[in-house]
């Protein structure tokens, strides 16, 4: 089960998760609260590929920053063999490593924020002055999140575009004065 390790703490164990049930961030956290130094959390859907695993972003939930140990994420088919042998009593010996693939000389940084968010504009403040360090090798692109009010027909709380449901933000300040399509104007 996860978070049960049959081992004593401090040994620099790597815990080994399934997807499920809690965020990302909530496991490793857990497992690092219980003195892990690393965790591998496993795709439980099976219909995941290592491929696809590549692509899936292990997002914060707001208490990210919390985190400082490492985590990887792995398929299925990837993850299985280390919980079987894990089951089986064996003891494994693992190291994480990880890569960027160089596919050209420069990087693509994508930021998924939104105009009524303060940490998307504290972040870009801060990291403005990192960014210059890599003149022309880094392609930065902001975006902003734009929703749907699903299962809604009307806008009541003028958080829609031009009243439709379609284009929406999420009012950034409850009863006060800034409502969601304020904040779609100035994203765009």
């Amino acid at each position: 089960d996860d978070y049960n390790p049959q081992f004593a703490s401090g040994t620099n164990a790597i815990f080994v998760v399934m997807r499920g049930n809690c965020s990302f961030v909530t496991k490793v956290r857990v497992a690092e609260a219980k003195k892990a130094a690393a965790v591998v959390i496993v795709d439980n859907s099976g219909i995941l590929t290592p491929e696809d695993v590549r692509r899936v972003v292990m997002a914060s939930d707001g208490w990210g920053a919390a985190v400082t140990i490492p985590s990887i994420f792995l398929a299925q088919a990837d993850g299985q063999p280390i919980i079987d042998a894990l089951q089986q009593g064996k003891e494994l010996k693992v190291t994480l490593s990880w890569t960027l693939e160089q596919t050209a000389d420069h990087m693509q940084v994508n930021l998924w924020t939104s105009a009524g968010e303060k940490t998307g504009s504290f972040f870009l403040a801060d990291f403005a002055k990192h960014a210059l360090r890599f003149k022309s090798h880094l392609e930065f692109q902001q975006s902003y999140h734009v929703e749907e009010l699903s299962g809604q027909t009307t806008d009541f709380n003028d958080q829609c575009w031009d009243g439709d449901v379609r284009y929406c933000e999420a009012d950034p300040d409850g009863a006060g004065p800034i409502t969601g399509r304020e904040v779609l104007g100035e994203g765009l």
